[in-house]
């Protein structure tokens, strides 16, 4: 969920890139809490360089849910489905 503040093209960037790089992300099967992290971060970095291009003033804030499958369970239980949620800003 994206919130747009001051515009909405910030908001709409995060809409069509944040799966992606979280989804991309080298650690969101072994460490996913670091890979939701650093797409922030990443998206964050991304816009900024957008911002100063086109002399944009909008921003977002976010909160996204991480739903995966728990694959480091015993082979003699079930897997468990995780969630991960986070949130930047004000959206929580």
């Amino acid at each position: 969920v994206y919130d747009g503040h001051g515009g909405a093209q910030c908001a709409h960037y995060c809409r069509d890139h944040m799966a992606e790089a979280v989804a991309s992300h080298p650690k969101i099967n072994t460490d996913p809490k670091k890979a939701i992290f650093d797409a922030f971060l990443h998206l964050d970095d991304k816009y900024c360089e957008l911002s100063s291009k086109y002399n944009l003033d909008d921003g977002a804030t976010a909160t996204l849910l991480y739903v995966c499958l728990d694959h480091a369970q015993s082979k003699k239980r079930k897997e468990r489905i995780r969630y991960f949620c986070a949130a930047v800003g004000d959206s929580r």
